[in-house]
């Protein structure tokens, strides 16, 4: 390296440096020592002290041949090949053809993969068949230790086909593989496989892991990529080789152990069909969605894109096919298929097409203490390792059933595709991330996560930037914009982390500087002036809290900050759940009764309330969802209102304060449902009184449902609390009317509601008026019929409890005219002979019932 270039590079790596004092010591915990390649894991002697370990990297490409070749052969002293047996003549004749190829030319890196297997083959051979004698000539023992030498340089020169030059950490070969399923998945940038590798020693597992190639010519199809520096549009950089993505998703897990967090699958370097690339174990754990390919109905117009779906150009739209006979022959037959001949097995429908879509949405308790902090936990890897790619289908919810302390279920965490990272820019300053949108994408680097467990916290302060670079400099992602966001990830980490430590009550702000390129204006005139642009700074401010103890409170806290993970993962399965009410209503049901509590009332109405046609799609899903949930307390009765009155006010519904109690009242009694009872009736009235949307007209859309569930008590089976029997005497006076189903159901509702004055009002208005004012009232007016009239609803939609009050109140002579102020504020498109009807009735309930009835 030019001298020059060196002490540039010197001084630009003593401004990374994280000041800690006289001694730097590995955080590494003791249970991750010996994973992974770190040599400081495996051997701290070795790797001496971390202080001053930071200095230019040499980025010199590695030269020369360590196998032994027929020169080394002939100077050791070993006679030449021919005048011995043929097979260790082509040995030393294939060691001497491996030094035409030098390391850093990437594109034969599988050629030489290839070279080295028949090398190792051939040495092996030679090893078992002419073993060494007792006791050895000179010739012969010189020439097994060249062989031996040539096998050992063959395991080295493997690991620095991956820059790895010490002895530490496993390289999976093709010889330790047992089983290979191809083609197992796709990803961005690669095709997957799943390899079961041999068990080390004997009685231990077999190692499952999933395998992604790293070649040149995979291409990365991540905008983050892009984005993040990772990656760029030309014609070298934008294949997943060049940028390292292998080296990239070992350095995550490298990290990961270094943290001691074990939110990551074990992930090593291998070599797999002659190609480079990394393994990760195999997990098994659920998605906060699970999707599956769905089959389209058959359109006659559908056929033209059929070639394109069958070759795969529609996959990242989540279009498939299938073959409906499982024919494996036909199978290895499409790719050499004619347009003509796929279309044909289409009309035929020999083969469908298929949509990706949701199927399912798994019951994950979000809310567990330990499931908050593995979140959070993880939202923090994310950010220190700059992965920018972070979505809700590589993170899986691992259950741990009977792991906690208290013997419940809870869900760990596992991070999977963790290739995207070591960004080399971070997103506060990055343009082009925040255009950047996904419904699945959670994460980009840059960010210090608004909540940090407070162990973790502890155990990061005392991190240092030294043991970081030693890891991205081993796994070669250590250009110099890569090791400075690295520096700044990890020194804004420590920095909020020491600040909120010594802050009270472990709180602390962050001021994040952006820039944005906005129109330029006219000084004098203000306008825009077309075409010209300036950048502007902006700033931003988030708040860091330490948890010490994670619970109810940071959930709720959590659940509505858009920033976190635990959010973001609870609004996917919400957004999933909604599009699942249209492709498969009575399955959307069925998770919404099961696991309304578990995504929360106010995120479910926030994130339907952004959709204008919410509520007429909600009105027809609610009819399969109202025949299945059952309440089992205060707090499902609660959470049914909260969602109606958080829906119904939401900006987005833009609706008046009229329409908001028709929607209420019109979704009110699905939400509750077809088994609600009497009680669980009274209760809702409440909390509608609390959100200011309890009017007549609610108790007279709820109250059935509390008849309908008396119908079947005996009336000497029904003993009304002595509430009842004081306020509501004409409920229980002699006689069949009401009947009882009726008195059963309003005592009910009032045990519900009490003590709350104004509900229990409310239903006292509403019984009298129907079971007294009405009838007798009819008996005058015999052509009012309230269960039809319109404007009797109508009526009702605006009578609440301050409305009876101020009747109440008023004088007798003043007490028509404000009835009918107050119920018929707009009387455009009423009857005005129904108009009139309805006051009357009222005036007369209020000036002579309700004086009757006290």
């Amino acid at each position: 390296m030019d001298p020059d270039r060196y002490l540039e590079q010197a001084d630009m790596m003593l401004s990374l440096r994280l000041p800690k004092g006289d001694e730097v010591e590995s955080i590494r915990p003791e249970e991750s020592k010996f994973k992974g390649y770190s040599v400081r894991a495996h051997n701290p002697e070795e790797a001496g002290p971390l202080e001053g370990k930071i200095k230019p990297v040499n980025d010199k490409p590695l030269f020369g041949n360590p196998i032994p070749n027929r020169d080394a052969v002939q100077m050791e002293g070993v006679m030449p090949g021919y005048w011995f047996d043929s097979v260790y003549t082509k040995v030393i004749n294939l060691a001497s053809e491996y030094d035409d190829f030098p390391r850093d030319t990437s594109t034969l890196r599988e050629e030489k993969i290839a070279l080295l297997s028949r090398i190792e083959t051939s040495a092996r051979n030679y090893l078992a068949k002419y073993p060494l004698p007792e006791p050895p000539s000179d010739q012969e023992l010189k020439r097994h230790i060249m062989v031996n030498q040539i096998l050992n340089s063959i395991a080295q020169e493997r690991r620095l086909l991956f820059g790895i030059t010490r002895e530490y950490g496993k390289i999976y070969l093709p010889e330790d593989e047992q089983d290979a399923r191809e083609n197992f998945a796709r990803g961005n940038s690669a095709s997957i496989a799943k390899v079961t590798y041999k068990a080390e020693n004997p009685g231990e597992k077999p190692f499952v892991a999933v395998f992604k190639a790293s070649t040149p010519d995979q291409t990365i199809n991540a905008e983050a990529a892009k984005a993040f520096g990772i990656s760029d549009n030309s014609e070298n950089s934008n294949n997943s080789e060049t940028a390292k993505l292998s080296h990239r998703s070992v350095y995550f897990y490298e990290l990961d152990l270094l943290m001691g967090e074990e939110l990551t699958p074990p992930t090593f370097y291998a070599i797999h069909n002659g190609q480079p690339g990394s393994c990760q174990q195999f997990v098994e754990g659920l998605h906060v969605s699970e999707r599956g390919d769905v089959e389209d109905r058959y359109f006659a117009e559908n056929a033209e894109i059929v070639p394109g779906i069958v070759r795969g150009e529609y996959i990242d739209q989540g279009r498939s096919f299938r073959l409906l006979n499982n024919s494996p022959d036909l199978e290895a037959q499409l790719g050499r298929m004619s347009d003509d001949d796929l279309i044909a097995l289409y009309h035929s429908r020999d083969l469908v097409l298929t949509r990706e879509q949701v199927v399912d949405i798994p019951p994950i308790n979000l809310s567990h203490p330990k499931t908050q902090k593995a979140l959070a936990d993880a939202q923090l890897l994310d950010h220190l390792a700059g992965s920018v790619d972070r979505n809700l289908s590589n993170i899986f919810f691992v259950p741990k059933t009977g792991e906690d302390e208290d013997g419940d279920a809870w869900y760990g965490i596992q991070l999977i595709d963790n290739d995207l990272c070591a960004a080399a820019g971070n997103v506060h300053d990055n343009d082009k991330a925040h255009s950047l949108a996904s419904p699945f994408r959670i994460n980009m680097a840059g960010r210090v996560p608004n909540f940090i467990d407070y162990s973790t916290a502890e155990r990061l302060q005392a991190m240092s930037f030294e043991e970081v670079y030693e890891l991205q400099v081993l796994h070669q992602v250590s250009n110099f914009p890569e090791l400075a966001s690295q520096r700044e990830r990890l020194g804004n980490c420590i920095d909020t982390i020491n600040r909120a430590l010594r802050a009270f009550p472990d709180k602390v702000e962050v001021t994040y500087k952006s820039t944005e390129e906005v129109a330029k204006r006219d000084k004098v005139t203000g306008r825009e002036i077309p075409g010209q642009f300036e950048t502007r700074v902006v700033e931003s401010v988030d708040e860091i809290t330490l948890v010490d103890e994670w619970d109810d409170e940071t959930y709720q806290q959590m659940l509505v900050n858009r920033d976190t993970y635990l959010f973001r993962a609870n609004d996917c399965r919400i957004s999933e759940l909604g599009a699942m009410m249209d492709s498969n209503p009575e399955k959307a049901a069925e998770i919404w009764v099961t696991q309304f509590h578990l995504m929360g009332a106010g995120p479910m109405a926030e994130a339907y309330g952004k959709d204008r046609n919410a509520i007429p799609k909600l009105s027809a899903f609610l009819n399969h969802y109202r025949k299945r949930v059952v309440l089992e307390g205060d707090a499902d009765t609660r959470r049914a209102c909260d969602f109606v009155h958080t829906l119904v006010k939401a900006p987005k519904q833009n609706l008046t304060p009229d329409e908001q109690q028709e929607k209420s009242d019109l979704l009110l009694p699905m939400m509750l449902g077809d088994k609600a009872t009497g009680k669980d009736i009274g209760r809702a009235l409440n909390f509608c009184q609390n959100s200011q949307l309890l009017r007549a007209s609610t108790v007279m859309a709820l109250l059935p449902q509390a008849t309908k569930m008396t119908a079947d008590i005996p009336a000497d089976q029904w003993e009304p609390p002595e509430y009842f029997k004081t306020n509501f005497k004409f409920m229980i006076k002699d006689g069949g009317f009401p009947p009882v189903p009726d008195r059963i159901a309003v005592s009910q509702c009032v045990e519900g509601a009490h003590p709350q004055r104004e509900s229990i009002d409310m239903l006292r208005f509403c019984s009298l008026l129907t079971y007294c004012t009405v009838p007798k009232y009819i008996q005058i007016n015999k052509k009012l019929d309230t269960a039809t009239c319109h404007e009797y609803s109508h009526a009702m939609k605006y009578l609440t409890p301050e409305a009876l009050e101020k009747i109440r109140g008023t004088e007798a002579r003043n007490r028509k005219a404000l009835i009918r102020e107050t119920c018929f504020p707009v009387v455009d498109g009423l009857d005005q002979k129904n108009i009139e009807a309805v006051t009357l009735l009222l005036y007369h309930h209020f000036g002579v019932i309700e004086p009757l009835n006290r």
